[in-house]
């Protein structure tokens, strides 16, 4: 019953890892795509690490219980962050669309410093943001099923009670 939580915890981390490799592929050239990769990737580490650890629950109680608990905690906490970056890319999106329309919709001629606030704010946001707000929703919405199939893979409080004995 421990290894579903195991293999759970590793296909948790291909998730993540998948993740963060179609985000690098479709991200604008103006992005810092890797660190799309490099996030997801360092998580899926992590989470692997559990699923090992917890793998071990036989030969070393003390090294799977942490493994099993760090992967029950783990993809919560990974969604709370990936919801906070997904909500400040998401508003980069909607501030980058509202500056794309307001270049479009400017009747104005482009006079150095007649459109003071417009050119400020093209200076501050380069690229669509779309594709890291949607790439962070998804991986916030699967960290926390992740988080629920792991939970559910815990054994029945009779059965943890049988393996204690036999430990």
């Amino acid at each position: 019953m421990r290894h579903k939580a195991a293999l759970w915890m590793a296909g948790y981390a291909l998730v993540l890892i998948d993740g963060g490799v179609s985000a690098y592929f479709i991200a604008p050239p103006e992005a810092n795509a890797a660190t799309a990769v490099i996030i997801p990737s360092a998580c899926a580490v992590l989470m692997l690490l559990c699923a090992v650890a917890s793998a071990m629950m036989q030969r070393n109680r003390l090294i799977g219980m942490i493994g099993v608990h760090a992967g029950l905690v783990l993809p919560l906490v990974f969604a709370i962050a990936f919801g906070s970056r997904a909500l400040v890319a998401t508003s980069a999106t909607e501030d980058y669309r509202e500056q794309q329309g307001a270049l479009v919709d400017a009747e104005a001629p482009r006079i150095p410093g007649a459109n003071a606030s417009i050119e400020a704010e093209a200076d501050t946001v380069d690229h669509d943001k779309m594709y890291l707000a949607v790439t962070l929703w998804r991986l916030t919405g699967l960290s926390g099923l992740a988080s629920v199939a792991i939970l559910l893979q815990r054994p029945k409080p009779e059965a943890r009670r049988e393996a204690a004995v036999v430990d």
